[in-house]
């Protein structure tokens, strides 16, 4: 079980993702960022493009 607060860091995805994929490839899209899927940041995809929010940013830390 994990906990969600405010010590956590969230990064979102500006390119839209294909959420049908598995973990492996979700991973593998946070590494090719130069990001560790495993230190405890909160990863979040979208499905559809959130280049509006972000500019040209691959990865949008909150």
């Amino acid at each position: 079980m994990f906990n969600l607060n405010e010590s956590n860091r969230f990064v979102m995805s500006r390119n839209p993702v294909d959420l049908r994929k598995g973990v492996d490839s979700l991973c593998g899209a946070i590494r090719s960022c130069h990001l560790d899927p495993l230190n405890g940041d909160v990863y979040v995809f979208t499905w559809k493009s959130a280049a509006r929010l972000f500019g040209n940013r691959q990865f949008f830390h909150v």
